[in-house]
């Protein structure tokens, strides 16, 4: 991807999966891809788990629910199946690119926000691709 000014590359995708566990055992074993973030029940996180993949320059996260009540991963997958929920990409102002983009006639999912923890902060918003997918900028 050729980036412009704002946009410096691309991030991840994430995959909503019917079991994420099993999605990164298979992308391990079969395409090699090293786990290197996880996120639980274990971590914090009741109601979902993801886990963060990278290998030669892809970077995915797969993400399962793990409650039946997860409304928005269980819808997903009744209507689409295994699919993709969000395409990242990495931007110089996180602000000022969602602001263009949504004055341009993107249609909001998420408005900046910063996510702070021990190990720092990331800022991130998200506009409507098409149908349930997602652009994330961060």
């Amino acid at each position: 991807m050729k980036a412009g000014p704002d946009i410096l590359g691309y991030g991840y995708i994430e995959f909503y999966v019917g079991s994420a566990r099993m999605a990164a055992h298979w992308h391990v074993q079969a395409l090699g891809l090293i786990p290197t973030a996880y996120l639980g029940p274990e971590t914090g996180s009741a109601d979902r788990c993801s886990y963060y993949l990278k290998g030669g320059g892809i970077e995915i996260v797969l993400t399962s629910a793990v409650r039946p009540e997860n409304y928005e991963i269980q819808s997903f997958l009744t209507q689409h199946g295994d699919g993709v929920k969000r395409v990242a990409l990495k931007v110089r102002d996180v602000s000022s690119f969602y602001e263009g983009a949504v004055k341009r006639g993107a249609i909001p999912v998420k408005p900046p926000q910063r996510l702070t923890d021990t190990q720092g902060f990331v800022e991130e918003a998200a506009i409507r691709l098409y149908d349930d997918m997602e652009i994330v900028f961060f």
